[in-house]
């Protein structure tokens, strides 16, 4: 099913390479700039700049007769539901799409000022986490 949608979506996009690629990296900049924010809050907000709170701990589990096996135990049932996170991503993109300012799409925070959609997600983003 999947390859019917996107088999005439690649013939399209093929016609105008340069102009997909073009629109899709510009859009994905933006995202960038929400993601950044995100790491960046749960860099020095939740782990408070201390790297060794990024490490997994690692097990050996001797299993009878064969070899040793490791397992790793991490952090993630101390980590909250990721539902306000997702949340932020869709308000941060509320007031991005205002912001920014592309060729085939210009915002009405864009006309006035300029492009302000990067700065925007990663302003906005920290905001509403």
């Amino acid at each position: 099913m999947l390859t019917i949608v996107i088999t005439p979506v690649a013939i399209r996009a093929a016609a105008s390479f340069f102009d997909s690629l073009n629109n899709l990296v510009g859009v994905l900049g933006y995202w960038v700039g929400a993601f950044v924010g995100v790491v960046v809050t749960e860099h020095f907000v939740f782990r408070a700049t201390e790297f060794a709170r990024y490490e997994e701990e690692v097990v050996l589990v001797r299993s009878g007769e064969g070899p040793t096996s490791a397992t790793t135990t991490s952090a993630q049932p101390k980590l909250r539901v990721g539902v306000a996170t997702l949340l932020a991503y869709a308000a941060c993109f509320a007031l991005i799409v205002p912001s920014m300012d592309q060729i085939w799409y210009a915002g009405i925070i864009a006309v006035k000022a300029r492009d302000l959609g990067f700065e925007m997600a990663l302003i906005a983003k920290d905001g509403l986490k």
